[in-house]
């Protein structure tokens, strides 16, 4: 719902982010507001040219606050929050990800300028700053139902080359992304780290080389309990019990 002030017509201030300094205001399209979508950066609270220093900074301050172990109030909140920060994380961590994953950012709002120029079914044009005025009483438009002059037809060749771009997309999105054991450690946990035990009984990650001895297979709050399979370690960095076993190379 767009923000307006009791008793005018003008429009409240639109919000910013606290972190970002970004406008979240959202845009007219087709005489409608759309609301703005939180990006990965917005998630973290960084901007878009941010180093990956400041990005791991931004994951790891966030989730001190966000982890259920320390966070207090409601736990579906927290752990949904906690999901968003692993997952805006793991795109942005990596080059090849992080390179995709903006491409796409540019790409929707490029092609959602494009329509909002472009004349609606209704015969009126709308950009970011016109307000939305429905059609007169006397209009010709109002009332018009238009409706195909035969019966409806299956776009099935649209539906199939939209099928294998979808599939040519995935794989190679797949293609790009490395699995944990190939990547250097940055000191996050995740599924398929490779961990050293310190002389405090934590873990800290390491790069899975010939040194490495125990690989990660889960990673649970302090209060969960690993499966009996695995051996339980507290994370270093305090997010977690990191449930690992022997880690045994690939090429072995």
């Amino acid at each position: 719902m767009v923000p307006e002030l009791a008793g005018t017509s003008h429009y409240a201030p639109w919000p910013e982010d606290a972190l970002t300094g970004s406008v979240l205001r959202p845009r007219l399209v087709f005489g409608l507001y759309a609301a703005r979508i939180p990006t990965h950066y917005d998630t973290l609270g960084v901007r878009r040219d941010a180093t990956a220093a400041e990005i791991r900074e931004a994951y790891l301050r966030r989730a001190r606050v966000h982890h259920p172990d320390v966070a207090t109030g409601d736990q579906r909140a927290t752990s949904a929050a906690m999901a968003d920060l692993n997952r805006a994380y793991d795109v942005l961590r990596r080059p090849a990800s992080r390179a995709t994953y903006d491409r796409s950012l540019d790409q929707p709002t490029a092609a959602a300028t494009e329509q909002a120029d472009q004349p609606t079914a209704t015969g009126f044009a709308s950009d970011g700053d016109e307000e939305f005025r429905p059609p007169s009483p006397g209009s010709r438009t109002m009332g018009r139902v238009l409706s195909p002059s035969g019966p409806a037809k299956m776009p099935w060749r649209s539906m199939a080359v939209a099928a294998v771009i979808g599939a040519v997309v995935i794989v190679a999105s797949a293609a790009l992304i490395e699995s944990p054991e190939d990547e250097p450690p940055d000191g996050i946990l995740r599924i398929g780290s490779c961990v050293a035990v310190e002389a405090n009984n934590d873990v800290r990650e390491i790069a899975c080389g010939p040194e490495a001895e125990l690989v990660v297979r889960l990673v649970i709050p302090t209060d969960a309990t690993c499966p009996a399979a695995y051996l339980a370690y507290r994370d270093r960095l305090g997010l977690g019990t990191a449930c690992v076993e022997p880690y045994e190379p690939a090429d072995t």
